[in-house]
């Protein structure tokens, strides 16, 4: 009887007080150390009484709910704070080269070869394919020996050298990058096309002055792998991830690169929606402070490029 007591005098205190009751505890709250013994004590007699089956279930599971809206209960005392709303990402950079000038509104830094802007094809980059000399064969070399030796016992003069199948020199890579802070988590998106089944397109992330520090997403026509991402830096270069297989994008059509990181390092990379590269790496936690191009052998055309992180 003892607890059927005590449930019926909590139960009427509740009910009496209504809005009142509601709108006090509130104002007095759980971070008081009296009322929290209060609702502990009120817990273990509605406990107590349950286990005894000295009152009413029914009017039992009505104190427990009454305790819980008052926030007293267990559920309400291990609530977990809020969490900070995340902050949408930000456009860090972005250029689609429709103004048909690099060197502004942002303005990249040209280190060496040659590049173009195109009202249709954007940022290019022409690197024609090393002109490798023809070789003579042992037959040829032996036949022209023959006869030079001849030529010189006859007193003849000695024939001039044919010209040899051969072009100027011409530039073995185009570099081009944009100083911008970029946070360590972001979003970088562009738009790349692909004409010539040679070479090497890179575009690299990196930190410092000298640029020498950070990732770099590599696409190789025709090899095996076709697309990989390196992490490089004073000590050296090292393979953090590779597709499998050869890419073929030779096609004359855009294709759309997404490379992301996020806050713990997780980096994904896909073309045109398809993801084929996934790692994780905290080698680099501070901002990066730009954008490298690199065109090492191709005809490339860089549409935009966008990247999305925060200030």
């Amino acid at each position: 009887m003892k607890y059927l007591f005590v449930s019926l005098v909590c139960l009427s205190l509740f009910a009496s007080f209504g809005a009142r009751a509601e709108e006090r505890y509130s104002e007095w709250g759980s971070n008081d150390a009296k009322y929290d013994a209060l609702v502990e004590r009120l817990n273990e007699l509605i406990d107590s009484a349950e286990k005894a089956r000295a009152a009413d279930p029914r009017l039992l599971q009505d104190l427990r709910e009454a305790l819980e809206e008052h926030g007293g209960g267990a559920a309400a005392a291990a609530a977990e704070p809020e969490a900070e709303p995340q902050l949408p990402p930000q456009i860090l950079v972005r250029d689609d080269f429709r103004d048909g000038n690099f060197t502004r509104n942002p303005g990249w830094t040209m280190v060496q070869g040659r590049f173009t802007v195109d009202s249709g094809l954007g940022l290019r980059s022409v690197v024609a394919k090393p002109v490798v000399a023809e070789k003579k064969s042992s037959k040829e070399k032996r036949k022209e020996l023959v006869t030079d030796v001849l030529s010189s016992l006859l007193g003849s003069k000695s024939k001039e050298p044919e010209p040899t199948n051969t072009q100027p020199a011409q530039p073995e890579r185009a570099e081009i990058f944009i100083r911008t802070p970029i946070s360590n988590a972001f979003q970088l998106v562009f738009e790349v096309v692909s004409r010539e089944k040679h070479g090497r397109f890179s575009l690299d992330l990196f930190q410092g002055r000298s640029r020498g520090a950070g990732y770099r997403l590599s696409y190789t026509p025709g090899a095996t792998p076709g697309l990989q991402l390196k992490r490089f830096g004073s000590g050296g270069t090292r393979n953090i991830a590779a597709s499998n297989g050869a890419l073929n994008l030779e096609d004359n059509f855009r294709h759309r690169v997404e490379f992301n990181r996020d806050v713990a390092g997780g980096m994904t990379v896909s073309i045109d929606g398809a993801q084929l590269l996934n790692a994780a790496d905290q080698s680099f936690r501070d901002p990066f402070s730009g954008i490298t191009i690199a065109n090492d052998g191709g005809d490339y055309s860089l549409r935009e490029i966008t990247v999305f992180g925060t200030r």
